[in-house]
């Protein structure tokens, strides 16, 4: 069997909370790893906060207009509206994020989606042909998340992420 890989820390989900967790702790030195399922960044930055925004704005911008003295009504242009969000959203490619930690030293994994009986240390790294173990586990996303993503309990979670902690 191969030897198990050692990092300080390694950070489940790279949405907003884990991108500051990884950073900060790349400052300060601790050889991180960061595993995400989808892209770096999260459901904010290509799904959920950004995109929507991107797309409520402008109408909210042609409706202000309507109500201002001495200016004329906008027309919305749906295909750049469209092009716009998918240009915020890095056409949904995250290369230059994962460059990026990888430039400052991340281990960066791509975890697949979760399975039931899969070890929380084993996803997505089939293809690294070596488990990760940390002195510390920090979650980018809540427990309760993971529990429903996973389709376990709260004991069963815990002694998995456990499972990924170095022993002294």
């Amino acid at each position: 069997m191969t030897q198990p890989l050692a990092v300080d820390v390694i950070v489940l989900g790279m949405g907003p909370g884990g991108e500051v967790a990884a950073a900060r702790l790349l400052a300060a030195g601790k050889r991180v790893a960061v595993v995400e399922r989808e892209l770096i960044g999260g459901e904010c930055a290509y799904w959920a906060c950004i995109p929507s925004k991107t797309l409520l704005r402008p109408p909210e911008a042609k409706s202000e207009a309507t109500r201002a003295a001495g200016v004329a009504t906008p027309r919305l242009d749906w295909p750049q509206v469209a092009a716009y969000r998918d240009w915020m959203t890095r056409h949904l490619d995250d290369r230059a994020q994962v460059r990026s930690y990888q430039q400052k030293g991340a281990l960066v994994v791509r975890g697949s989606q979760p399975r039931r009986a899969a070890r929380l240390a084993e996803l997505g790294l089939a293809d690294l042909g070596a488990y990760l173990r940390a002195r510390h586990v920090a979650q980018g996303w809540s427990v309760r998340r993971m529990r429903a993503e996973l389709g376990v309990s709260r004991r069963w979670l815990v002694g998995e992420l456990a499972r990924l902690r170095l022993r002294s």
